[in-house]
């Protein structure tokens, strides 16, 4: 998105990514007693101090440029920022900024993103002011090209092809067929590994219950079958359900 912002519009708007896996190492090394967020400048401001160590805009020019779409903001991964801050984050608060800024003259353009669709409410939404999408996952025809641009430099293309889809095949999927991308990059990871590594055994996902409290969806049958090949695989005396 970001990309395509400078490509198409280069002296109109200047993009902003904000990933929250950055500000999740920020946090780390320097802490969360100092953090609240509670508006759009706030975050800014936090995603500059982590990046540059102090502000490049007050707060009067970067609303003035946002509300006037000189910039163009993309969050990435706000499931994961309110998890992480939990109650230092204000979300109502935040979104309620972004709505005061597009009131004004109706050019703000800010994208957020977030793999969990119940974070906000789609009342919610409508009450912002915010359109909604819903990205589709990977289907059958998605698996081959992924696999296809993924590995097609590996010496064991075909064999790595053949079980990532012989995996996904397997997998317990909704009605309409797909699988969220992320699940398909880490079985990869996975495969990878054992592929150059064969000595560290094959990975198998396990569809029984979990042995520790879980919904037993397709994300715990996922984490607990990468926890027990990697046990396995680093030879470590002890059992998944205790690293869980």
């Amino acid at each position: 998105i970001a990309a395509g912002i400078i490509a198409n519009q280069p002296s109109q708007s200047s993009p902003i990514l904000i990933l929250s896996e950055n500000l999740r190492a920020h946090f780390l090394e320097v802490g969360l007693s100092h953090v609240r967020i509670e508006s759009l400048y706030d975050l800014y401001e936090i995603y500059c101090k982590s990046e540059y160590g102090a502000s490049t805009l007050d707060k009067l020019t970067f609303e003035l440029s946002v509300l006037c779409g000189n910039i163009v903001l993309i969050v990435d991964g706000l499931d994961e920022l309110a998890s992480l801050l939990q109650e230092r984050f204000d979300l109502l608060s935040f979104l309620a900024s972004i709505k005061t800024l597009h009131s004004q003259l109706g050019t703000t353009q800010i994208v957020l993103t977030t793999r969990d669709s119940k974070l906000i409410s789609q009342t919610q939404l409508s009450e912002f002011g915010m359109a909604h999408y819903e990205l589709l996952g990977f289907d059958e025809g998605d698996w081959t090209t992924y696999a296809r641009r993924r590995f097609r430099g590996l010496p064991y293309f075909e064999s790595i092809s053949e079980k990532l889809y012989k995996l996904l095949s397997a997998l317990k999927l909704k009605e309409e067929g797909r699988i969220i991308p992320f699940f398909v990059d880490v079985v990869s990871n996975v495969l990878e590994s054992d592929f150059s590594d064969p000595e560290s055994g094959a990975f198998e996902m396990n569809w029984k219950p979990t042995p520790y409290p879980s919904n037993n969806e397709l994300l715990d049958h996922i984490i607990h079958s990468v926890v027990r090949r990697e046990l396995r695989r680093h030879k470590i005396e002890i059992k998944a359900k205790d690293v869980i």
